[in-house]
């Protein structure tokens, strides 16, 4: 392949700024970002396109990962457990800040839930309770994004 000076591919350019490639396509459907194609049709992306970007984004290392484990009923509670462990394993080595959102369902009652849900419309109470647990981990560590 040749290299076109100053240019990258939608794999390079998405590896430099650390985002996944598809990221890349929607910031350039919504025009934060443009692209060159070359005659075959695939992306190229400027160097100082990429950096100005590169200025504007907050490293995930500033912000605070939320991390979501559940298991169904509570006899799965060394399940919880391995969960949160290994999503905690995960965020270290990648130098994230994060907290946790552990939802221990009810057996039986997860499951007419989910079923009547289907029957009557969505999990509105369910959805509420994690919109007040994330915005309680954002006010309790003063952050206004997550």
């Amino acid at each position: 392949m040749r290299r076109i000076a100053n240019m990258y591919t939608i794999d390079e350019a998405s590896s430099i700024l650390g985002v996944h490639p598809t990221t890349l396509r929607r910031w350039e459907k919504e025009r934060k970002i443009t692209s060159s194609r070359t005659t075959g049709g695939h992306r190229r992306y400027a160097v100082k396109d990429l950096s100005a970007i590169k200025r504007d984004l907050k490293p995930l290392q500033d912000k605070i990962v939320i991390g979501y484990c559940r298991v169904s009923s509570s006899d799965q509670k060394e399940e919880l457990k391995r969960q949160v462990h290994t999503v905690s394993q995960y965020c270290s080595a990648n130098g994230y800040q994060f907290r946790f959102i552990k939802d221990l369902g009810s057996g039986m009652l997860s499951i007419i839930t989910v079923f009547s849900s289907r029957l009557y419309g969505s999990r509105s109470h369910k959805r509420k309770k994690l919109q007040q647990a994330v915005k309680q981990v954002i006010e309790d560590n003063g952050h206004a994004y997550v």
